[in-house]
This record gives structure tokens, sequence and C-alpha cells, in this order.
């Protein structure tokens, strides 16, 4: 704003200087020289900061119009000048400096009037028609510095509400696109899932083809007979296991697995025949901990325990279903119990196992080493599976 002053000022300083040659007035055109040095010392000055510039364009219109005054007299600039640096402080909001140019200029008037009056200034107008001009000075410079205020206040206020509607949609506008965010990577997540599941369809009706073909392709062998009913529950239960699968890896979207625990427990119920001709009692203990299996490998599981219980609960009472780990393998256990009874008929039992187990289309189609089927006393059956190339380490994986 200085630099402005020394281009807008000029129009006042040249013709001020010409009149004060004219008129012989020296002092004024020295003052107003100084004051003009000044002003372009603090304008290109990098020393002088915001506050000190402030104070050196109020300051030098106050001096201008102190000279001016008691130069002229009261038919010249001097209340012009006043009220510029009164105006001037408003327009920079600084109250105090307001308050001080008054009181400075006030100060001066009455100086200027006393002089008057007591004959130590020779001006030709009277000392009360300075009090007269002083009062209604103050009264303009009072008025407009009133409305400068209230002029910047307002619009403090609004470039404040301003600010606020600025940061408010800023907010909202970063809101909406964190929501648009969100919505596309839910949208995708739900893309990846309903292609995962349509690739889960998929595997699961090949699966199913595969095993009625092999149904279909392969007499059973000679010791075990099945009646069309029999047959059609068995595909109704592979049907029912897959979807079993399915409905446990929809259950947790945040993991590509199955828990193991989780799936035993749920294919004891679909696995064992409700047909069978005796109470079949099936528990599950998991104790390799962590360990999940992929979808695919999943419906592999369920299928191949389906066969297993299946099998054992036309001869056992009971069966105990463990998941650990030996030398680094991942076994599937079934421990298979006989009531009383039948105790004298469990190597029997174990001979049907292994014949009906062999011939297995699930085991010879999807494991490379068959289960094993040892008798560990008279009344109790051991069937082991290897499930190590369909394990997966859920804690290595997370």
């Amino acid at each position: 704003m200085l630099r402005f002053l020394l281009i807008a000022g000029s129009i006042a300083y040249i013709p001020s200087m010409i009149a004060s040659v004219l008129e012989s007035l020296y002092v004024l055109a020295v003052v107003d020289t100084l004051v003009y040095v000044v002003v372009i010392y603090a304008a290109f000055s990098r020393r002088i900061g915001a506050e000190g510039k402030t104070l050196v364009l109020v300051f030098s219109s106050y001096m201008v119009g102190v000279v001016v005054l008691y130069m002229v007299g009261a038919y010249g600039a001097g209340y012009i000048w006043f009220i510029a640096a009164i105006v001037l402080s408003a327009l920079l909001g600084r109250r105090r400096l307001v308050v001080l140019q008054l009181v400075l200029a006030m100060l001066a008037l009455l100086v200027y009037a006393g002089l008057i009056y007591f004959g130590l200034l020779d001006h030709d107008h009277p000392a009360f028609s300075v009090l007269i001009i002083t009062s209604n000075l103050l009264l303009i410079s009072l008025l407009l510095s009133y409305l400068i205020f209230r002029l910047l206040g307002s619009m403090r206020r609004a470039y404040t509400d301003q600010n606020l509607l600025s940061k408010k949609l800023a907010d909202e506008l970063a809101e909406s696109r964190r929501y648009q965010n969100e919505l596309a990577a839910l949208i995708e997540h739900k893309d990846e899932l309903l292609r995962e599941l349509h690739h889960r369809v998929k595997n699961n009706l090949q699966t199913l083809s595969s095993l009625i073909q092999l149904e279909l392709a392969e007499p059973r062998a000679e010791c075990i007979e099945y009646s069309a009913e029999q047959g059609q529950r068995m595909m109704q239960r592979s049907i029912a296991l897959l979807s079993v699968v399915n409905d446990l890896f929809l259950q947790n979207e945040a993991v590509p697995w199955i828990d193991a625990a989780a799936l035993l427990d749920s294919l004891v119920y679909y696995a064992v025949d409700s047909d069978a001709a005796r109470p079949f009692i099936c528990s599950v203990l998991v104790e390799q901990q962590c360990i999940g299996f992929f979808p695919q490998d999943a419906t592999v599981i369920a299928l191949a325990t389906a066969e297993i219980l299946s099998a054992a609960a036309r001869g056992a009472t009971a069966c105990r279903i463990s998941l650990l780990s030996v030398s680094g393998q991942s076994l599937l256990r079934f421990q298979l119990s006989a009531d009383a009874a039948a105790a004298d008929g469990i190597y029997g039992l174990q001979e049907n196992l292994k014949l009906e187990l062999t011939g297995s289309r699930v085991m010879s189609r999807f494991f490379a080493t068959l289960p094993t089927v040892a008798a560990v006393s008279a009344s109790e059956l051991l069937i082991t599976l290897d499930v190590s190339s369909y394990a997966q380490d859920a804690a290595a994986e997370a």
C-alpha cells in the first residue's frame, strides 16, 4: 500500500511543493519532502515490518496535517490529513491507534486555537471557529471510524462464515468421496465374492458330475450292495455336503478358507445316514489348531468323510473324529467303537471297511494314499486318512 501511495501521493506532493515555494512556505516544503522520503524508505525497506510501515503511514499523515494547519491555517488541508490519519487507523483495524489519533488531532487543534486566541499566530479567523471545526472533525471522525469498524466486522464475519462453509463443504466432499470409495470397494468385494461363488458352483457341479459318472461307470465291490433308494440318498447327501461347504465359506468373507473344526462339526449331521440299522454317535476333536481348507479342498474332505462315516455306521456304534499333526503330516482319524454284542465281528467290520474304502471312487480319485484301517482292540478300529495336501495353515496365511 505504501508503494501505491508513493505514486498517488505525487499528485498532492508536486502541487504542494510549487505552492509552498510560491508562497515562501519553505518549512512546509521541507516537511512534505521529509515525509515523502520517509514513506519511500519505509515502502522499500526490508528492515521495517508491517507494523512499522503502518505506524509510518499513520503518523506521516498526522505530521503533515499539523504542519499544514500551523503554516496555512484553517483554510488549508490540515483537517483532511487529520481525518486521513484517523480513517487509515480505522481501516487497519487498530482501535487504540484510532483513539490515539483522535486525541492527538484534538490536542493539535486545541493548541492551534489557543495560539490564535493569545495572538501567537497571526491567522485571520477567530479561535471560536477553530473549536467549532474541532468538534465537527471529532464527530465526523468518530462516525467514520464507527462505520469502518462495523464494515470490517461484517466483512470479518462474512469471511469467517465463508471459511466455515468452505471447510464444511470440503469435509462433506471428503466424506462423500470416502463413502464412494467404500461403496466401490464393497461392490468390488461383492463382485469378487460373486465370481468366487460362480467358480465354486461350477466346481461343485463338476465334482457332482464326476461322482455321478463314476457311480454309473464302475461297479462297486461285490460285498457291498446298494438299492436304488440308497443310491439316491447318497447323491442327496453329497449335494447337501456341497451346500454345507458353500455356507461355511460364505459365513466369513474375510478369509479364503474354511475352518477345519467348523467343517467337521457340520459334516457329522449330514454325513451319517439317518436310516442306519443302529444308533451311531459321532464327535469331533480338532487337536491341530489354526487349520483350514480352501473351498474346493473342503469339498473333497467332505465327500471323503461322508464315505467313511457312511461305511462305519453300518457296523460301528460310535465314532470320534480327530484332526491332528503327526511328524509334520495332517491326519484325519476316525476311531470307531462297536458294542459288546458286535465285538467278535470287529475284524469282519475291518475287512469290509478296507474293501469298501479301497473301492471308493472319492478315495481313488482325490487321494494319493488310501486310508488305512487298523484294529486297535477287540472293539475298536482306527481309520487314518492323510489330508496334508489339502490342509492349510490358517495362521501362516493370515
